[in-house]
């Protein structure tokens, strides 16, 4: 393979960012597949808390996104003065 760890988990990390649905995911592994229904309340109080993670995450990247979006938008359409009063 010749790739490092670090550029595994990396782009492991990319994908898991561009799942959809990924807060439910999250649930649904943590709660089924790693046993959190074991521990009975307390284990879904957690797994819903680490869902809630995800999505704001989620929303996090989003706003992130979205700042940056209107600079790109303005670089571009930003002329010089001089131009606009001719």
């Amino acid at each position: 393979m010749g790739k490092t760890e670090i550029d595994r988990r990396r782009a492991l990390k990319d994908l898991s960012l561009r799942m959809p649905l990924r807060p439910i995911v999250r649930f649904f592994y943590m709660y089924f597949i790693l046993g959190g229904w074991l521990d009975g309340r307390a284990g879904f109080t957690w797994c819903v808390l680490q869902a809630f993670y995800e999505y704001l995450i989620l929303l996090k990247v989003w706003e992130l996104r979205q700042a940056i979006a209107p600079e790109k938008a303005e670089a571009v359409t930003e002329e010089p003065a001089s131009t606009l009063y001719k």
